[in-house]
């Protein structure tokens, strides 16, 4: 007789800590164990995912459902996402149930398009990148601070192209994107090599030369890299001379491939450094010009909605300026012009293409 699962049971969970992008860390609300055949557990209501037998997840990442002072929570750890000026990341996106983020080179294409808009937008700095076919790693560096807004432009922005490209729906990557502190000085160039192999590693392919849609082609000079490419940073750490430079670049990739991953020498799942590097930002007190990125490190500061429009009379001009600053979401812009979101994203993406053809 098939075993039959216990109806599902509910606990309170009190002084709910809701997480976001700049919160600190802080300890899991509960432990929530998947139930099994006639267990009775205190913990979550866990709706049953119909026809399967097992409890469905209503939702990514860490649901906090408010009920006067008391809260439902599906424990999940989320490392501490920090950002400052200068800081950089090694980042990975993954498909939503592991599914394929890219379907054809078109897609590839695609992203490659929506990265260098981020850039642009956000003042990236991007070191190393390589897609996969259900993820994609990248190595960036944020002058002014911005890795989280940075990332939802990117991911949405991709998605949205890639359902309306494929007629399609819904979420494309996991509710949250992997992204770890990097000490610049001493990973990353280790960690360069780390993401371009990753096609080798996973037997993809049986040469680099194989695959391009990674940041080798463009460091090996096969192709001229895009403005977002920092390939000289990368190459100064072999040569001062491009050719040789590169030839050395080659032979310390090849030398690394049977090498274990440096991203699992990462601690806390979110910092990537040496000792002092890792106490300075694993500190229970991190100090608040750290958690949140003052303005003097913004490459611009934000006007007021109001002051966009009377520095351009033109409307979609206008929003455009304000969306690139950077500041303001679609939604709160539509809400400001008394227009839907959709208006607004049509005139972004009609003055960021003007911005292409002028240069």
């Amino acid at each position: 007789m098939t075993p039959q699962l216990s109806p599902p049971v509910m606990v309170r969970v009190q002084n709910p800590i809701v997480h976001n992008e700049r919160s600190e860390p802080q300890p899991d609300i509960a432990l929530v164990k998947r139930p099994e055949a006639g267990v009775t557990e205190a913990g979550v209501t866990l709706p049953q995912r119909p026809g399967s037998g097992l409890p469905q997840r209503p939702g990514s990442g860490l649901t906090l459902q408010h009920k006067t002072n008391r809260c439902y929570a599906w424990r999940m750890a989320r490392p501490l996402r920090l950002e400052f000026s200068g800081a950089v990341y090694h980042v990975t996106s993954r498909g939503d149930r592991r599914e394929a983020i890219f379907l054809n080179d078109a897609d590839r294409i695609d992203w490659l398009d929506v990265l260098g808009v981020v850039c642009a937008r956000f003042n990236w700095v991007v070191h190393a990148f390589c897609q996969m076919t259900n993820h994609y790693h990248l190595l960036l560096e944020t002058p002014d601070g911005n890795l989280s807004l940075g990332m939802r432009h990117l991911n949405g922005l991709y998605t949205q192209r890639f359902n309306r490209r494929h007629g399609l729906v819904g979420h494309l990557f996991q509710g949250r994107y992997q992204a770890i502190l990097v000490q610049k000085e001493v990973y990353l160039l280790e960690l360069t090599r780390y993401v371009v192999l990753n096609p080798l590693r996973a037997r993809m392919v049986d040469s680099l030369d194989d695959w391009p849609w990674s940041s080798f082609p463009f460091v090996v000079g096969r192709e001229a890299p895009p403005p977002w490419l920092d390939v000289d940073w990368l190459l100064r750490q072999f040569a001062p001379e491009r050719d040789g430079a590169r030839r050395a670049y080659v032979e310390f990739l090849l030398a690394g491939r049977g090498l274990p991953s440096p991203v699992l020498e990462a601690r806390q799942q979110w910092v990537l450094g040496d000792r002092a590097f890792v106490e300075r930002h694993c500190q229970k007190g991190i100090p608040e010009q750290l958690r949140e990125v003052s303005k003097a490190h913004r490459r611009a500061v934000a006007l007021p909605l109001d002051e966009y429009a009377m520095r351009y009379p033109e409307r979609d001009l206008a929003m455009a300026r304000a969306y690139q600053s950077g500041a303001y979401t679609m939604a709160e812009i539509g809400r400001h012009y008394a227009v839907h979101y959709m208006t607004v994203s049509r005139a972004v993406r009609k003055y960021e293409l003007q911005q292409r053809v002028t240069g």
